[in-house]
């Protein structure tokens, strides 16, 4: 006995046999290599067309986010510049996107494809603007806006630092022992000027020595010593010095 249905697999009709024994013979090697790419089954290939076959994404291209003129328009889209979306509306989207598990990676891509700073700048500034602590201790957003600070000019990154510094010694600390937040602080360690990071560092000189010993704190602290300016390596060492006893036994 048989059994034939119809079903539909990304908008394309598709038909398949159920039976009690092998009704067809094995599908030939090619097919095999075929479907193996394409991971569906050897057997759904043989009774698909070779049309619709040559629609579907491969393994790699979905790995690699898809053609580059794919990619481009993901960048448009991402950036506000599809059609159907005023400004806030593009805005909220790309927030949204940097929050999600396959937005965020959307978004990084899109950084790295833009054609100029400006572009980047244009693409996800503004959407970050006012965000920056929300987005920071996301444990995807915060993976977008390391990617920002490494792919932008210090001076595009101020924006950053400022909503950092306004936070003031208390919210400062609390992002350096932040799962997440603590990458951005590092990230803005290694490629912003250290001139613009005073504030900042100020604030962590204040509570430097619990820091130390705090398990994502100690990372930003050794950014400190290592990307900071001589003065405020000279106060953080100094300040450690007094506590080396505590220290060594943490």
């Amino acid at each position: 006995m048989s059994a034939s249905f119809t079903y539909m697999h990304q908008g394309l009709p598709m038909s398949c046999s159920l039976a009690a024994a092998p009704l067809q013979p094995a599908p030939p090697a090619a097919a095999v290599a075929a479907a193996s790419a394409l991971q569906v089954h050897p057997q759904l290939l043989c009774a698909t067309s070779a049309a619709a076959v040559a629609r579907w994404p491969t393994r790699a291209s979905r790995r690699d986010g898809g053609s580059p003129s794919r990619r481009k328009g993901e960048a448009r889209c991402i950036g506000g510049g599809c059609s159907g979306g005023d400004k806030d509306r593009g805005d909220d989207d790309v927030l949204s996107r940097a929050r999600d598990r396959e937005g965020c990676r959307a978004v990084q891509r899109a950084l790295e494809d833009a054609e100029s700073d400006s572009a980047r700048a244009a693409l996800l500034a503004e959407s970050l603007r006012g965000h920056v602590w929300e987005v920071a201790r996301c444990p995807h957003g915060n993976h977008v806006l390391q990617k920002y600070v490494t792919t932008m000019k210090p001076s595009a990154c101020q924006f950053i630092v400022d909503e950092f510094s306004q936070m003031g010694v208390f919210g400062i600390g609390k992002m350096a022992r932040h799962k997440y937040a603590c990458r951005v602080l590092q990230r803005l360690f290694e490629h912003c000027w250290p001139s613009q990071l005073d504030q900042i560092v100020d604030c962590l000189l204040a509570d430097v020595v619990s820091l130390s010993m705090q398990r994502y704190g100690n990372y930003v602290v050794q950014h400190l010593l290592e990307y900071a300016a001589e003065d405020a390596q000279r106060r953080v060492a100094k300040r450690l010095e007094a506590h080396v006893a505590e220290l060594a036994l943490n």
